[in-house]
């Protein structure tokens, strides 16, 4: 059956065999018959090439088809090259596994601070409302910038001092926290928003995704800043096209 299939079939049915193994409430048994599957596929789609090739007198360059997944686990797949997404981020099990340390983070500043007291409604809707009087920062990060609105009132960003509540709904440009018991936290200080002491892992839960959709989601105009031996040696500002 596998031989009726075309090569773009065989590759779409390769990379939806090597998501399966990467479930991990896959059974021991599922997975062995997952890699049988996948070997199978895998020379299929290796046969049909060298017939594209035979036939057109040409040597593709390059072969590839490894994920993250198959780049951790399945040396046979990696034929030519290899194209990791997350695994690139050192996020994520496989990362772990391979001993790699993550090597992306999300950081803002406190833009400016206010005091409100007790009963102020903070943010659209007013879903939440101060019951003391709160010390309020404001942080130019929001749903523009890859901010999921679903994480209103619900998640922390990460101080110099310690976490701090994010309050009342996301904004588009901004969103609040509550500085009310880190006073030192000024304007100027740096927030992370995910990162070394504010793990990726524990926003992906929170939002209901994964890893990889967050980072993806960090959007064209929040500049990049690229370190090495803890120094900047590339910025880009606004990404193009």
């Amino acid at each position: 059956m596998g031989e009726e299939l075309t090569l773009e079939e065989c590759f779409s049915g390769l990379e939806e065999i090597i998501e399966k193994m990467q479930d991990t409430e896959v059974s021991l048994e599922d997975s062995f018959a997952l890699y049988e599957q996948g070997m199978k596929m895998l020379k299929n789609c290796n046969q049909k090439i060298d017939a594209v090739e035979k036939k057109l007198g040409k040597k593709f360059k390059i072969r590839h088809c490894a994920n993250t997944g198959a780049v951790a686990r399945y040396p046979e797949t990696w034929l030519d090259m290899v194209r990791p997404g997350l695994l690139l981020y050192g996020y994520g099990d496989f990362a772990q596994e391979l001993g790699l340390k993550p090597v992306m983070s999300l950081k803002t500043t406190v833009s400016t601070i206010k005091t409100y007291p007790a009963g102020t409604a903070i943010s659209y809707g007013g879903i939440y409302k101060t019951d003391r009087k709160t010390r309020m920062g404001v942080v130019p990060y929001g749903y523009a910038d890859g901010y999921f609105r679903c994480l209103s009132n619900r998640y922390e960003l990460m101080t110099e001092e310690g976490p701090v509540p994010q309050r009342g709904k996301i904004c588009m440009d901004m969103c609040m926290i509550d500085l009310t018991d880190k006073m030192n936290v000024d304007v100027g200080s740096e927030v992370e928003i995910f990162g070394k002491a504010n793990p990726i892992e524990h926003m992906a839960q929170l939002a209901g995704t994964i890893p990889y959709e967050l980072t993806c989601a960090v959007s064209k105009r929040v500049p990049r800043l690229y370190i090495k031996n803890g120094k900047v040696y590339e910025k880009e500002l606004l990404l193009r096209g």
